[in-house]
């Protein structure tokens, strides 16, 4: 099968990847700081290991990870091309290898949780529940799934949109990249003017949560009418619906790539 060369070379390649991104995330997270209060308060002042390790800032670091990976469109794609590989088949092995690192990334990250960051004084993943989801679901052992799977949905999102990104910017010359970079945050300011007019009434504000923007939010990320508590099936739901959307236009651009000329 032509998928499984493609698979193995990304899966191997991006595993050394993140490995590279776990070590960049230890140093900037733990070892920098640690060494900061050291030559700054002392050995003693800097030794206790709370402030650098119970924290949970890794899955916000490894979402960035999948989106960045995913937007690397022409990492080995050449190479398979020019040996007979389709678009489709290099696409395919490539969502395969992102798919497999993000599961990976999803596990370690609850391991990590759970074996060192919770030890040292971090929240437990049911303490959080309660906090976070109240009263739409019961609560212990199976908190640490719903973290779970939101986080692997959260992944998936990122990893399809990078892929989705990706490819647009693949075809596109340097000079319509410079323009997209400088209309992209206009677009987004408009967007933002737009979310902000949507919640007000002829220049009055008005609740948010009054609007037919706020309803949609509030259903597509599962809170009540208070914004305080939120249903993960929701947000899971909504993830792996605004992936398969990313991966299909993916897709689509993907096959309309063209080799690079050197």
């Amino acid at each position: 099968m032509k998928i499984k060369p493609v698979y193995q070379f990304r899966l191997q390649r991006d595993a050394k990847l993140l490995g590279w991104g776990y070590l960049a995330s230890f140093v900037g997270l733990w070892f920098i700081p640690f060494l900061i209060r050291w030559m700054t308060s002392g050995l003693k002042a800097a030794l206790p290991l709370k402030p650098y390790l119970a924290t949970n800032a890794l899955e916000s670091i490894m979402v960035l990870f999948l989106f960045v990976v995913g937007a690397l469109v022409y990492q080995g794609f050449e190479l398979f091309v020019q040996n007979g590989i389709s678009r489709r088949t290099y696409w395919t092995g490539k969502l395969l290898s992102l798919m497999t690192i993000a599961v990976g990334i999803s596990f370690i990250n609850v391991l990590y949780r759970l074996l060192v960051a919770q030890p040292l004084g971090m929240r437990t993943f049911e303490s959080a529940g309660r906090a976070e989801f109240g009263h739409f679901i019961q609560h212990g052992n199976i908190d640490i799934f719903w973290f779970w799977i939101r986080a692997l949905s959260t992944l998936t999102l990122a990893l399809a949109l990078g892929m989705l990104v990706g490819s647009v910017l693949g075809l596109m010359t340097t000079r319509w990249k410079i323009i997209t970079f400088v209309v992209a945050p206009i677009i987004g300011l408009g967007l933002l003017t737009f979310i902000l007019y949507a919640g007000t009434n002829g220049g009055q504000p008005i609740s948010f949560t009054s609007t037919w923007l706020g309803s949609l939010f509030r259903v597509m990320y599962g809170f009540d009418g208070y914004i305080r508590y939120q249903h993960p099936l929701n947000l899971v739901i909504t993830n792996f619906i605004l992936s398969a959307i990313c991966l299909a236009v993916s897709y689509y651009f993907n096959r309309l790539l063209r080799l690079r000329r050197v």
